[in-house]
């Protein structure tokens, strides 16, 4: 448990780097995939980990605090609550945006769930489906 909080993410189970390896290749073929780490764990329930982590509450800044710097953010208060090793990978993707009516690139929290990578939006504190998604790259 963090020393400043009395919340603890609810583990389904603990991943290596060599056996997570397989599942983000089929998951997001073609991605650049960087590990930080040897050992990782997966939350049993991503929409409480977004929920709880907060980094919703800064606000938004164009090119300032915007997407990547929201995920950055998300990240160092998992860190900074002891959940470092959390599998919420800094990810960025491509998607057609209806309200561009273009692709745009984006960057979000990726988890891991049932070997498939489900979405979680930093600036929103919740889960998001985009529709058809490229993968780029992952930051683990």
């Amino acid at each position: 448990m963090s020393w400043f909080t009395k919340w603890e993410p609810k583990i389904e189970r603990a991943i290596t780097r060599a056996e997570l390896y397989p599942i983000l290749i089929k998951a997001a073929p073609g991605a650049k995939i960087y590990y930080q780490d040897r050992d990782y764990f997966i939350p049993a329930d991503p929409l409480n980990v977004m929920e709880r982590v907060r980094s919703w509450s800064y606000t938004y800044k164009k090119a300032s605090r915007d997407c990547d710097d929201f995920v950055r953010i998300f990240r160092g208060r998992l860190s900074e609550m002891g959940f470092g090793n959390l599998l919420a990978m800094d990810c960025i993707i491509d998607y057609f945006s209806k309200s561009q009516n273009k692709t745009v690139r984006h960057a979000v929290i990726a988890f891991l769930h049932n070997d498939e990578i489900i979405f979680g939006e930093p600036q929103k504190g919740k889960l998001v489906t985009y529709g058809e998604v490229k993968i780029l790259r992952l930051v683990i």
